[in-house]
């Protein structure tokens, strides 16, 4: 009965697949094949796909019948090869999709989850038709509730003309200071490409319809690439002030972090989660602190009123340069009538230190609206925030800034994606990037343009 069950599911699939190819010269053994297939005559459809192959080793369909045969059989490493050669080949929109299922089917009887949830991305991605994209998106979503593994990846490639967030100004001004200082090639503005990644992996450990827990790790990288061969002066070995490259690998950073975060169901269809996270930062290649984090957070399903606190202990190689991080945040997000979507939120930092140039509060604002309508074949995210930070003890060497340091940040980010034009369900995204901050002390005063190229999910 099984069998005849997936003989049936299969043909309605090789129907619609041969069509196309059965227009072809090989449209007689094709249909021969079809039959093989669809009357549960294994053997036969391989002789018949293997020998179209023959003839034309780029013919979709024959890979298709191969891969189904090897999919009842068993073979899973077989039926995903056939299939991904199936999608390879395939001539239209149905071709890709079903080859995609097809592939999905195998990792799953493989019994790899991951694998099987790229391929149902790329059947979602290439559905011929609405009803068959919703029917690879729910088992998509099926998938991942019944899998506890899951990956995610995100990298990007930034033009920008301040990688290092430089200095406007060669000179250094201190308001109510009569001394100006002069700053160093190094510590003005530099123009460049800044790459980043960001791999994450998570292992649910146990989930009811109420809680979930799962353990993550995630890995964030961040490359430069200076424009040109920028120097600055600096003094050498025997006192003598030279000049030397500025090194992109001065300006790299990385984290790695372990992860644990529990939520569960809480009134007035919201959700709580308890998050505990375990880590290592690196500055230009060298360590710079181990770090631990603590947070909490309540926030709605769908739309309304979220918020949350985090503490984080910054260990130092230098304990006297250890920061304690509290943070508070809030905000509401929701949709409105016309499909458009909003969300505004605050935040409050607070660090404390030994060092005095690193204690300090911050409070931020930040406004994302996205428009339910495309402009051309883009969808647009418009992003604004605004933040005021206070170091009250600030020095500058021997000299105390009076009244310590302020600084004001306002960004603008113009976000455009095409859903339309994807792989795997990601679609190429580009961000644009306005940045000024003002400060009384100008070394801190600096503005920033930056063009963002990656890719985003669509589901």
């Amino acid at each position: 009965m099984l069998r005849k069950r997936l003989a049936a599911a299969v043909f309605a699939a090789l129907v619609v697949l041969a069509p196309a190819a059965g227009a072809r010269a090989q449209g007689a053994a094709q249909i021969a094949a079809l039959a093989a297939a669809s009357e549960g005559r294994p053997q036969e459809a391989l002789a018949l796909a293997r020998a179209l192959l023959l003839e034309n080793p780029g013919d979709a369909f024959a890979h298709y019948v191969i891969g189904t045969v090897m999919l009842w059989q068993g073979q899973s490493a077989e039926a995903m090869q056939a299939g991904a050669r199936a999608f390879r080949a395939a001539g239209s929109k149905v071709q890709r999709h079903e080859s995609a299922r097809l592939v999905a089917s195998a990792a799953m009887q493989a019994e790899k989850p991951l694998l099987a949830r790229y391929w149902l991305r790329h059947a979602a991605s290439t559905a011929p038709d609405a009803q068959r994209r919703a029917g690879a998106e729910r088992a998509l979503a099926q998938l991942r509730a019944a899998t506890p593994w899951s990956a995610g990846l995100r990298f990007g490639i930034q033009p920008s003309s301040n990688v290092n967030a430089g200095a406007s100004s060669r000179l250094n001004v201190i308001e109510g200071v009569p001394l100006v200082g002069v700053l160093s090639d190094a510590a003005l503005a530099l123009p460049g490409l800044v790459g980043t990644l960001e791999a994450r992996l998570g292992y649910r450990l146990r989930a009811d319809a109420d809680s979930q827990t799962e353990l993550s790790a995630r890995l964030y990288l961040r490359a430069v690439e200076l424009s040109g061969t920028p120097t600055t002066t600096t003094m050498g070995p025997s006192g003598t002030m030279v000049e030397t490259e500025i090194a992109n690998s001065s300006l790299a950073a990385g984290s790695a972090e372990l992860g644990l975060r529990h939520s569960f169901a809480a009134s007035g269809n919201a959700r709580i989660g308890l998050d505990l996270g375990l880590g290592r930062a690196w500055s230009a290649g060298a360590f710079a602190y181990d770090y631990l984090r603590l947070g909490a957070d309540r926030g709605p399903v769908a739309a309304g009123v979220f918020y949350g606190a985090g503490w984080e202990w910054r260990s130092a190689a230098d304990p006297r340069r250890d920061q304690t991080i509290a943070t508070l945040r809030g905000g509401w997000r929701g949709a409105f009538a016309n499909g458009d979507r909003l969300v505004l939120s605050l935040g409050l930092r607070h660090v404390a230190s030994e060092s005095v140039n690193a204690r300090g509060s911050s409070v931020s604002a930040e406004l994302s609206y996205q428009p339910a309508r495309q402009i051309g074949p883009a969808a647009v995210t418009a992003n604004f925030g605004l933040s005021y930070a206070d170091y009250p003890d600030y020095t500058l060497g021997f000299l105390a800034v009076p009244g310590g340091r302020q600084e004001t940040l306002g960004f603008a980010e113009l976000e455009l994606w095409l859903p339309d034009k994807s792989y795997a369900g990601f679609s190429p995204q580009i961000k644009l990037r306005a940045l000024e901050t003002r400060s009384n002390v100008s070394s801190f005063a600096r503005r920033e343009l930056s063009l963002s190229i990656g890719f985003r999910s669509n589901f």
